[in-house]
């Protein structure tokens, strides 16, 4: 009698034990399909940041590149405005230099026309003695006759 009534007992114990390790070994199983699968997202996530860090640098470089070449575009501008002005002080200079040398040349003709005029004045100044000893002399004659 006691055996026939633990038995089927024994039997339900035994068998929700049976029941309770293969719920343990599914649920383990999960939990670790669950881990995998985590770790999966994780390494994505990674090589997604990754990808993303490359990107970044990447454009960081091109921007530094752009950078440099428009500062080597400014220098060479400059070095060209530079090259412009000198070219013009130079052209100024020149232009100085020219009118200078005008100016002397203009310079040394009035000292000629002077020097001539000089000439002429003393000439006329003889003319007008001549002509006035002429006048006298023939004034004194008139009067003697």
């Amino acid at each position: 009698g006691d055996d026939g009534v633990t038995s089927p007992q024994v039997q339900i114990m035994a068998q929700m034990s049976d029941n309770q390790n293969e719920v343990i070994k599914i649920i383990h199983k999960e939990q670790s399909e669950l881990v995998q699968m985590i770790r999966r997202e994780q390494e994505e996530d990674k090589l997604a940041q990754n990808k993303v860090v490359q990107m970044i640098r990447k454009e960081q470089k091109e921007d530094k590149l752009a950078q440099m070449a428009q500062m080597a575009q400014q220098s060479e501008l400059v070095q060209m405005i530079r090259k412009e002005q000198e070219e013009d002080k130079l052209a100024q200079m020149a232009q100085q230099s020219e009118l200078v040398a005008q100016q002397s040349e203009l310079v040394k003709m009035i000292r000629r026309e002077q020097a001539e005029q000089k000439t002429l004045c003393k000439e006329f100044s003889v003319i007008i003695f001549v002509c006035t000893t002429l006048a006298v002399m023939t004034l004194v004659q008139l009067k003697r006759s």
